[in-house]
């Protein structure tokens, strides 16, 4: 038996729960699910009663070391998208051989909780662009609004690199202090002020409070493709982005098990 619909399915034999899948769509309108405590047999029902709503490509993310999981995934027609390496990033600048390097002239840096949203938002809309995952990204007011003053915010590890004579928003850096550790957000630059030493001010800044506090690593993902930021942190751990096309073919019949498990 499935219980569930709006984005939220469980799966239950007789009255234990043996799987759930959520459902929702990012910023960039990609509908993404994920796949929770199932069992062998409970993957299939919960797709199939899923797709009785979601249409279009439905996108998910496992750990690369869930080799049961890859392999349910794959049988309902998942296929592999990208790889992401998920890394502990030193914070010390000595280890990184990052010297305290100021913005250059007529660049200012500040915190977000001082920043103007929207234009942080417009800012952030644009270099998640060249993000592989987050093409066509685009926040609304309150998705962004929600997001950024949300748990891990710190103002002196969230920072905007603003033109001083326009006020125009040209970099940020985002990094989330979490319970369990520093967590990288994002850190971009608009094309204009790259290799204009806005990037390394924003990046020893905030790693320079992040050290300052005892921290000694942030965790990031990184994508696969992204040999230069490889290279500098200490690979724990990665995933696998897979994605099932709209006109994949169907989900196997949901009666082929002799357990009882479903979805409505």
């Amino acid at each position: 038996m499935v219980d569930g619909g709006g984005g939220r399915w469980e799966a239950y034999d007789g009255g234990q729960r043996v799987g759930a899948l959520r459902a929702g769509t990012r910023p960039d309108r990609r509908t993404h699910v994920a796949f929770q405590d199932c069992r062998d047999d409970a993957y299939a029902p919960l797709l199939a009663h899923a797709l009785t709503d979601l249409t279009g490509d439905l996108h998910t993310s496992v750990d690369e070391r869930d080799y049961t999981g890859m392999r349910q995934l794959g049988d309902l027609g998942f296929t592999l998208r990208r790889i992401e390496h998920r890394y502990r990033v030193p914070v010390d600048p000595a280890r990184l051989r990052l010297r305290p390097v100021a913005p250059p002239a007529g660049i200012d840096l500040v915190s977000a909780a001082d920043a103007d949203l929207d234009r942080l938002r417009v800012l952030d809309d644009t270099v998640r662009h060249e993000v592989p995952g987050s093409e066509g990204w685009r926040w609304s007011p309150e998705e962004f609004r929600e997001e950024t003053i949300s748990d891990g915010f710190d103002p002196r590890t969230y920072l905007v690199a603003v033109e001083r004579d326009t006020g125009t928003y040209v970099g940020l850096m985002r990094l989330w202090m979490k319970q369990a550790g520093p967590r990288f957000g994002l850190i971009g630059v608009l094309p204009s002020w790259r290799r204009s030493r806005v990037t390394y001010a924003l990046l020893s800044a905030v790693l320079a409070e992040v050290h300052r506090r005892g921290w000694r690593d942030a965790e990031a993902e990184i994508d696969a493709a992204n040999h230069a930021s490889n290279a500098i942190a200490v690979r724990v751990g990665g995933s696998c982005v897979l994605v099932r096309r709209g006109t994949a073919g169907q989900v196997g019949s949901i009666g082929s098990s002799s357990s009882s498990s479903g979805a409505r």
